[in-house]
């Protein structure tokens, strides 16, 4: 019986981590905080606990490329992920690309509903593209369900 529920156990992560279209699999153990100091170790491993979706609090992960922002925020999901929480992953310009064409077919509410699905959204990439007044607004839905 242990055998049984373990298997269900690993589909179900299987199935997480498929929904959650990360771009590659990455834990907080492969990121080198001496490579960053600006980085507060703790901080990171205090999100990691998850207590952040429970009080429904959102993260934002600043700085210039090749800081190690999406390595961090895969970690989060990934974390997240192994602790029974669905994930979501999607690059701004992916996002906003998705809104555009939602909003030529009329169907921006489900892109609403696909976004606000998941107890956590990754958007990478946001500080290098510009969101059109749609995708923005859109956005604000997303967050504020």
């Amino acid at each position: 019986m242990s055998q049984e529920i373990e298997q269900k156990e690993k589909l179900a992560l299987e199935k997480r981590l498929k929904k959650a279209k990360l771009p590659y699999i990455k834990s907080i153990h492969d990121f080198d905080f001496s490579f960053q100091p600006s980085i507060d170790e703790r901080r990171v491993k205090e999100v990691l606990s998850g207590r952040y979706i429970h009080n429904g609090d959102n993260i934002l992960l600043l700085g210039p490329p090749g800081v190690g922002k999406t390595h961090l925020a895969i970690s989060m999901a990934f974390e997240a992920i192994t602790q029974g929480h669905q994930a979501l992953f999607i690059t701004a310009n992916e996002f906003i690309s998705e809104c555009q064409k939602a909003e030529k077919q009329g169907i921006i509410q489900r892109i609403i509903k696909r976004y606000s699905r998941p107890e956590l959204l990754i958007m990478d990439e946001i500080g290098y593209f510009s969101f059109d007044e749609l995708s923005a607004h859109t956005l604000f839905q997303i967050v504020s369900r």
